[in-house]
């Protein structure tokens, strides 16, 4: 078939085509639409109402379609392949246009592909066309200044001017530039660039690009960050020179106090986006940073120098550029830039400063320091100059040799700032002499003489040099050098009193450690460890003395109030030697000395700066501040002690003994003096010492209250001393004041075979009121226990740092004081009891005895010594030792001590409460009650049947009887009659801890019960009973407790306990039973007791307070408790009476009130009917008889009716009738009596009826009825035959 066809052309062209002539036809409504030719494809014309389109789509033979799907369909994809490179220019620019023309109807799809497309026509920037077609992408819009002014006339960068005048919106829409965004850049760096163009040219555009905002929308790919500043397009400036740079050779405008000198400056301002594009976020590297500096530097700009530094310092290169830094000349100080190390922060005052060392040394110009503070500080700009800098200083100047004026005070200024710090830091500073040289500070001294009158070699300080920096650089002076000669201190003394550790911080350490209060302690010690010591003394003297001659001037410091402390005992050379070392001390190979770290003594120094020694020959002044006694120049410091020799003192400078003249035997003859005191200069507020972090005053009033509250303490401190037998405090010249304590004598250690050794200790005492002066006197005595222990332990003094002591241990008891009316204030007891190390620690035994033992203590004398949470130290196994097997076993002979002195009393000395978990008495304690079941001491009293005779008991003897004190009284006599050994009124925490002993003995039910079974217990508990009744109440409840088990009761089986009515029967045997098996005893009230006195054989009376119920409930025994059921079994024992009495009337009334009481609800009284015991009381034949219940059934027999009008009739017609007997309703049981009331009961006139019946079988019953009764009564028996079924 032939169909119109339409092809390319300016306007269409049409002509006939066959549909096999092309692979796709498609048909186009719009015939006027121009189509390219598009291999394969062929359009065809049909117009909506044309034949061609209802064949085409009637026999499906080709598409119909609008011209805008002819362009989505077939042009664009044409467009994307390539096909459109063979078209012409016309007919690309014709298609163009066509599809510019319809681009608002096109989808979004097409509308995308059309940006990717060169479609747009174009032509230079100045107008000329060239036959090119390129991306709308890739094009300037041509209106948009900012853009055109970017590029350069001959540039192929604008659409065709008709083109874009008849398409500019859809050419928009296609991506046309209308603003600077990524793309335009990278185009004009590319082009800007290539060298085609003029420097000149480049700059003036290179620029407007610089300043223009850009839409930076992506992150920098490598080849945009690689175009952007490798390539060489920046317009920059160096020393007036143009050039263009790529951005790694320049910089910003803002960066050019950072790198002006190293490299060019961009010649425009930009923003921090292009800066950052530029890649200037960058740090700067180090190189230029520091060649830029120096630059400064070189140029004196504090511009360039505060910039870089800032710059420095921003980015953190600080640490990274250190080393150069420090060698630069940064520091800006004042009118002069010197390195870091010789610079200074700057000054708060000038004092401060370093003005005195310019220009070797300066403080750094506030304003710098302000700005850059940090980082000086870090590059070493210190806060003042160090030693080290004034020693480096001081060789720059003694290399100069003669020195000009400036110099001269530059180094005076130089000792003025040295002197701020610890001498140890400045070790080789020289001081500027006279002569003008320099001199080691032991080498020159101070001439303080009027005229000189010392040897003329001497080097002297320069006159220049102020006396407090000569006094502060401690440089010796002329006159001191005289007084060393005369008292012959040598300044090169190896052996002086000088610190082998750090003095000043040993000592706080120690005053941390030791309280004040333990001084005392301390110094007791001390005088215990001196060899012809028997008393010690404190005396408080308030006064001041004269200062005109002493050792040195500043010496005066000793000559105020004090406190002094006195023994009889003499100081040897190892005593004296003691004092050089603080961390040993005189006692470290002195096995029976106490001090252990010869730190205790150190405990003077809570009262002084300056203590004074004064014994045999020598007085020692121990100065450990160094603050007042003779300068040494070879150490430039002033000496930390001083051994004199009394004589030479007294020649010298005798006012410094005027304090001890007229103490204690002391006199200033004496070149000897035969005891020892010790002299402590009080601190004051005013004290400078940095001993003591506190700042207390210690005034007269402090010290008495301190000695006032050891007093306390010293009442117990001689207990184990081996010297010392009295202690004292008085005010000097006060008589009346302070307190004594004496003992009779020291405790005695035995040198026997026997390792311990007990005796009664007895002080005696007396303290004055400060107020009324009146004494308090009294009086302790104790009893002292001492064991020794040196063959028994093994210490571990391979990590300790002492020689092992003797090892004891012992105890110490309380055992009485008295006293006067206490008008002094003072305690009426001895302080808390304590442990000892011979004497009191501050620890609590927390057991009711002082303990006493060689421990191995902490360093401050505060703990003893344990490894505990895995930890190792020296001492502890050998203290483990003391307090868990020494003590306890000591413990264990000092309480038979006790026992035997003061019987049961020795019970307040036992441990009773158990001491706080981990505390040094809970091992004590618990070794104790280890111990006591294997020891072999005798320390329990015992109870005794013979007056006055006391005995003492081992564990294993003793029988404890822990019940409660009633039974316990009641029972103790049956118990000691039974040979036991009783040990009773045992403090209840004391027999709680014996009750959890494995093997105590104690009484108990058990072993009651076993007693009870012997032969020989029965008269015992009988011949108790007798004495006291209740006895058998307490045993029955201590044998049959009301929490018994049930296997405890079968304890019980053949114990011979029970008490029987009759107690000349015995005690009744207690047995189980088997199943079935009959009870042998009841348990019977008193009441039943004597109701059924004839069986007292079977009854055992209970006693209201015993727990014998409580048998009923564990076990079947041959008792059992008395019911209405066991009644017939007690009357067979009961005697039968014919003839009835007044006794047997009262017992059956007794009888048949017990019977007939009122029992439980639905309790089931027992059958009588076959009881074989004449309980039934009777009338018969007008006198009286007893029936049992059997003779009631088979006699004829009737119960008698009660007297009422309503039963008259019924009396009378039973008293009729002869050999009836009429039984007596009140003694019976009630349910008989209740049921036969009267006649007109059934059951009654039915017993009437049998009975006439058997009384009648002779002559008939007819008969004798009618012999016998009346007419009345004859009625009677009419009327109950009526009313009752017979």
């Amino acid at each position: 078939m032939k169909i119109l066809k339409l092809t390319t052309s300016r306007k269409p062209r049409l002509g006939w085509t066959s549909l096999s002539d092309c692979e796709l036809s498609v048909g186009l409504l719009d015939r006027t639409a121009p189509v390219p030719d598009i291999p394969g494809v062929q359009f065809l014309v049909t117009p909506l109402s044309s034949p061609q389109k209802r064949i085409l789509e009637a026999w499906k033979l080709a598409d119909c379609v609008s011209g805008v799907d002819v362009i989505q369909n077939h042009i664009i994809p044409a467009w994307q392949g390539g096909i459109s490179d063979t078209w012409s220019s016309t007919c690309k620019e014709q298609m163009a246009a066509y599809i510019l023309g319809t681009f608002s109807t096109l989808s979004l799809d097409s509308q995308s592909a059309l940006q990717t497309i060169a479609i747009v026509p174009v032509s230079t920037l100045d107008g000329q066309s060239c036959f090119k077609f390129s991306k709308a992408s890739e094009l300037v819009d041509p209106n948009v200044t900012e853009l055109t002014d970017l590029c350069f006339d001959t540039e192929e960068i604008v659409p065709k001017s008709s083109f874009f005048r008849e398409f500019h919106v859809a050419l928009k829409g296609c991506g046309i530039k209308t603003s600077i965004d990524e793309d335009l850049v990278s185009h004009r760096i590319l082009c800007y660039a290539n060298g085609q163009h003029s420097p000149a040219e480049v700059r003036s555009r290179a620029c407007k690009l610089l300043r223009a905002s850009c839409r930076w929308t992506s992150v920098l790919t490598e080849d945009f960050r690689s175009n952007l500043r490798r390539l060489a397009w920046l317009p920059s400036t160096k020393a007036g020179v143009e050039s263009l740079s790529d951005a790694s050779n320049c910089r910003s405008i803002k960066d050019r106090l950072l790198v002006s000198s190293q490299l060019p400056i961009l010649s425009t301002d930009i923003s921090e986006a292009w800066e950052s594009r530029l890649g200037w976020g960058d740090i700067i590297p180090s190189s230029v940073l520091l060649s830029q500096l120096q630059f400064g530097i070189s140029q004196k700009s504090r511009e360039i120098i505060d910039a870089v530094l800032f710059y420095i310092s921003d980015r953190n290169l600080v640490l990274q550029l250190a080393a150069d830094l420090k060698g630069l000349e940064c520091a800006v100080c004042n009118d002069v830039f010197l390195k870091p190390s010789q610079a200074f922060r700057p000054a708060s005052l000038m004092t401060e400063g370093c003005r005195g060392l310019h220009p070797y040394l300066a403080n750094v110009d506030y304003r710098f320091w302000r700005d850059h503070e940090k980082l000086l500080t870090l590059l070493g700009v210190g806060d003042k100059p160090k030693p080290a800098d004034l020693l480096k200083l001081q060789e720059v100047l003694e290399a100069k040799g003669d020195l000009d004026e400036h110099d001269t005070s530059v180094a005076i200024e130089l000792l003025r700032l040295a002197i701020n710090y610890p001498r140890e830091s400045w070790s080789g500073l020289k001081i500027l002499g006279a002569s003008g040289r320099f001199h080691g500070v032991s080498e020159i001294y101070y001439n303080d003489l009027p005229a000189r009158q010392s040897k003329q070699d001497l080097n002297l300080t320069h006159p220049g040099i102020p006396k407090s920096t000569i006094e502060h650089l401690m440089i010796d002076s002329v006159s001191s050098q005289r007084v060393k000669g005369i008292l012959e201190i040598e300044d090169d003394d190896e052996d002086e009193f000088d610190q082998q550790e750090n003095a000043i911080t040993r000592i706080s350490d120690t005053l941390e450690r030791y309280p004040i209060e333990t001084t005392f302690r301390e110094y007791l010690a001390n005088a215990d460890d001196t060899e012809g010591a028997s008393k010690i003394s404190w005396v408080l003297d308030h006064r001041s003395h004269s200062c005109a001659e002493l050792i040195t001037s500043q010496a005066k410091e000793l000559q105020g109030p004090s406190l002094l402390c006195h023994n009889d005992g003499i100081f040897s050379e190892s005593d004296f030697h003691g004092f050089k070392n603080v961390g040993e001390g005189s006692k470290m190979q002195n096995k029976g000395s106490i001090g252990q770290f010869g730190r205790g003594s150190q405990t003077m120094f809570h009262f002084t700066d300056y203590p004074m020694i004064l014994s045999g020959n020598f007085l020692l002044i121990l100065d450990p501040q160094q603050e007042i006694l003779p300068m040494n120049p070879l150490k430039g410091r002033r000496k930390p002690g001083v051994k004199l020799k009394l004589s030479k003192i007294r020649e010298v400078c005798p006012d410094q003994l005027r304090p001890f003249e007229g103490l204690f035997g002391y006199d200033m003859v004496l070149d000897h003096y035969p005891g020892t005191i010790f002299r402590f200069p009080l601190v004051t507020l005013h004290s400078k010492g940095s001993l003591r972090t506190s700042k207390r005053e210690l005034n007269t009033g402090e010290i008495c209250k301190l000695l006032d509250t050891y007093f306390n303490e010293a009442r117990t401190s001689p207990l184990f001393l081996r010297r010392i037998i009295s202690i004292e405090f008085r005010l000097y010249g006060e008589a009346d004041s302070g307190w004594v304590i004496n003992c009779n004598g020291p405790f005695h250690r035995r040198a026997t075979n026997d390792p311990r050794s007990s005796q009664q200790f007895i002080c005696t005492f007396a303290k004055h009121n400060a107020a009324t002066r009146m004494p308090y006197m009294g009086e302790d005595t104790w009893m002292v226990s001492c064991q020794d222990l040196s063959q028994a332990i093994q210490l571990v003094p391979e990590s300790s740092r002492r020689v092992a002591k003797n090892v004891e241990c012992g105890m110490a008891a309380l055992t009485s004081s008295t006293a006067n009316n206490d008008n002094s204030g003072a305690q009426g007891t001895p302080v808390s009891l304590r442990i000892f190390n011979t004497l009191p620690l501050s620890i609590a035994s927390d057991l009711p005895v002082h303990v006493h033992a060689s421990f191995s203590l902490s360093g401050d004398r505060k703990s003893i010594v344990l490894d505990e949470y895995g930890s190792k130290s020296a001492g502890s196994e050998s203290n483990r030792y003391l307090l868990q097997e020494a003590l306890p076993k000591l413990y264990l002979a000092f309480l038979g001590d006790l026992a035997g002195l003061l019987h049961q009393d020795a019970y307040r000395f036992w441990p009773q409460e158990e001491p706080p978990k981990r505390s040094f008495g809970s091992h004590i304690f618990k070794g104790f009650w280890k111990e006591l079941m294997l020891s072999p001491q005798k320390i329990f009293p015992a109870q005794s049947q013979q007056p006055g005779v006391q005995r003492i008991l081992r564990f294993d003897q003793a029988v404890f009887d822990f019940m409660p004190k009633e039974s316990s009284d009641l029972l103790l006599p049956l118990l000691l009659s039974l040979g036991i050994d009783v040990v009773r009124d045992v403090p209840r925490k004391v027999s709680r801890q014996l009750k959890l002993i494995t093997g105590v003995k104690y009484v108990t039910g058990s072993m009651l019960r076993a007693m009870m079974k012997t032969d020989t217990c029965e008269g015992h508990v009988l011949s108790a009973i007798d004495t006291k009744s209740a006895v058998w109440d307490a045993l029955f409840n201590a044998l049959v407790p009301i929490n018994l088990s049930k296997e405890d009761a079968h304890e019980l089986d053949g114990c011979v306990i029970l008490p029987l009515a009759d107690r000349n029967l015995g005690l009744g045997t207690l047995r189980l039973l088997e199943v079935g098996q009959p009870a042998t005893y009841f348990l019977a009230s008193a009441e039943e007791a004597r109701l059924f006195s004839f069986a007292s054989a079977k009854l055992v009376v209970a006693r209201v307070k015993s727990n014998i119920e409580t048998l009923f409930d564990k076990a079947k025994f041959n008792i059992e408790p008395l019911q209405l059921r066991h009644v017939e079994e007690l009357l067979h024992w009961r005697h039968k009476s014919l003839v009835p009495t007044i006794v047997e009337d009262q017992w059956l009334a007794k009888f048949w009130k017990y019977w007939n009481a009122t029992r439980a609800p639905g309790f089931k009284y027992p059958d009588v009917d076959k009881f074989d015991a004449q309980i039934y009381r009777a009338t018969y034949n007008h006198g009286n008889s007893y029936l049992t219940p059997r003779e009631f059934d088979e006699l004829p027999a009737v119960v008698m009716p009660p007297i009422s009008p309503l039963t008259l009739a019924q009396r009378h017609l039973c008293q009729q009738i002869p050999g009836l007997y009429l039984v007596d309703p009140q003694l019976m049981p009630k349910s008989v009596s209740n049921k036969e009331k009267n006649l007109g009961s059934e059951t009654s006139f039915s017993r009437l009826v049998r009975s006439l019946h058997t009384l009648g079988q002779k002559m008939g019953t007819g008969h004798f009825v009618a012999r016998h009764l009346d007419e009345d009564s004859t009625k009677v028996c009419h009327w109950n035959t009526q009313h009752c079924e017979l």
